[in-house]
This record gives C-alpha cells, sequence and structure tokens, in this order.
C-alpha cells in the first residue's frame, strides 16, 4: 500500500466508529490487511459491497477513496452506528435466508459488487443452527456463500476473514499471549517508530485498562460464546478444501495469522454464474 492510501487509513479508522472490540489494536491490524486487499482487487469507480458490515469502518475508508460502498446486515441497530456523514447504501438481510427482493433492488440500483467483504461474520451466520448439527453448519456455510457470490458480479472478488477453531481456546497461556500480541500491536500501529521502554509502560497500560474496562470484558464474552455456537475450520487447508468442493469460488490466496484470534484471511474469486 503506497503512502498516501497509508495515510489515509490511519486518519479514517478507529475514530469512536465502533464498539469496544473496535478499539483493540489487532483487530484494527486484522482491518488493515482487509483494507489492502480491498485495493490490490477493486477497479477503478469500482463497488464494494460489506457483507455483515456492522458499523462499516473498512467501507469508510474505502469510500473516501472515492468507490462506492454499500452493506448488509442481519441487525437495523448497525445502521444507526455507521458515520451519518458517509454516503452509504444499507440494507438489511440475513445471509443465511437471502430475500430474493433484497437481490432484485440491489440489481436495480446497479449495485452488483465488483469486491465483496466479510470480516468476522461468514462464521457467525452458523450460530443460527440451535442443535449444532455439524452437517447442517456446513450447509449454511455453503449456502451463505452461494448469496454472497449473488451480490458480486461475474469474476468478482470476495475477502473473508475468519476464526480458526483453535480461538476457542482460553487457557491462561493464550490470554498472556493475546496481551502480549495487544501490546505489540499497539505500539506497531498506533505510537509508532522505535519500540522503547517507554512505549511498551504506555503500551502495556493502555491496553491494561482495555481488557478490564467492563464494556470490552462483555464484548470478549459476548464473541467467545458465538465462537463457542458455531461452526469453526480446523485449519485454512479445511476452509479451502470446503470452499474448493461448493464450486462457487476459487481460493486465490490465503494469509494465517494470530490477531485477536487464529484467524484466516483468504481472497476468492467468483467461479458461478
Amino acid at each position: 500500500m503506497d503512502n498516501s492510501n497509508n495515510k489515509h487509513w490511519k486518519n479514517v479508522t478507529y475514530a469512536g466508529v465502533y464498539d469496544r472490540v473496535g478499539e483493540f489494536a489487532l483487530k484494527e491490524e486484522l482491518d488493515r490487511q482487509v483494507f489492502e486487499q480491498v485495493l490490490r482487487y477493486i477497479p477503478r469507480k469500482g463497488i464494494l459491497v460489506d457483507i455483515a458490515c456492522g458499523p462499516a469502518h473498512i467501507s469508510k475508508a474505502i469510500s473516501e477513496l472515492g468507490y462506492r460502498v454499500y452493506g448488509i446486515d442481519i441487525s437495523k441497530d448497525m445502521f444507526g452506528k455507521i458515520d451519518s456523514r458517509m454516503h452509504y447504501d444499507f440494507f438489511r438481510g440475513n445471509l443465511v435466508n437471502l430475500d430474493q427482493g433484497l437481490i432484485y433492488q440491489i440489481e436495480s440500483k446497479d449495485l452488483l459488487a465488483d469486491v465483496g467483504i466479510v470480516v468476522n461474520g461468514w462464521y457467525a451466520m452458523t450460530a443460527q443452527e440451535r442443535k449444532k448439527d455439524k452437517n447442517k453448519m456446513e450447509k449454511i456455510r455453503w449456502k451463505s456463500l452461494l448469496n454472497m457470490s449473488k451480490l458480486l458480479k461475474k469474476n468478482g472478488i470476495l475477502i473473508i476473514t475468519d476464526p480458526l477453531s483453535s480461538s476457542r481456546k482460553l487457557s491462561l497461556l493464550n490470554v498472556i499471549s493475546f496481551i502480549k500480541r495487544e501490546i505489540n500491536a499497539e505500539i506497531q500501529t498506533r505510537l509508532g517508530g522505535k519500540i522503547t521502554i517507554l512505549k511498551k509502560i504506555k503500551a502495556s497500560f493502555v491496553v491494561l485498562l482495555r481488557v478490564l474496562n467492563k464494556k470490552s470484558a462483555k464484548i470478549l464474552q459476548y464473541n467467545r460464546q458465538i465462537l463457542k455456537d458455531s461452526h469453526l475450520f480446523e485449519s485454512a487447508e479445511e476452509m479451502c478444501s470446503f470452499i474448493k468442493r461448493t464450486r462457487i469460488f476459487q481460493v486465490i490466496e490465503t494469509n494465517d495469522k494470530l490477531y485477536l484470534g487464529h484467524n484466516i484471511l483468504l481472497v476468492a474469486r467468483k467461479t458461478v454464474e
């Protein structure tokens, strides 16, 4: 990413546009990776669809670069959290059972997208399966993936981030590892420059307050419950294999890395008409 885009990202993200989870430096690091991937694949004057968009902070960054963006989320409350200054089309929809009328509405507005993003939203759709049957949850994965493809143009790009099953583990060692990674991310993404003792102390203090904040604790607790109730892939290879079997998308690249949890960032190209 060039310097102008890097500066833009710094200026527009994490200015109170997301719930407490958005304050975590590791979350910003993950979203920045998605932002960079969007800019790699979106054509000039292209359209971005933010699937399970939440308050749409990545979309905000992309829209301010001149691209047209819109979002879909199951929660109508999320629309109220989107920056009111942002020109943004918002559609309420369930990607597991997508209303055909919504597809017609999007097509009539000429909003089929060149690039789609779903940031830690695909796995959460499987939480709708109450019996937690693995086969049914995999069917939800397949059905929602097919519905995502309907939002994209021919050969459109879909960028997915999804936690792997190891993200469920909440041992003391994993908690300590998370705090260390958050401190390092705080220094790298927000303090910048050389790592000094003073910066480590400052970052440690900020992270400690962040982790102990009651609202942050509730958000993390809620996320842990969603992880527990959802279908998660064991590895990046398993996720890629699943997508290949659907014949809906072709995987182009993957990035397996620790963020808030153990996440995979995957880029795929639409192969169905």
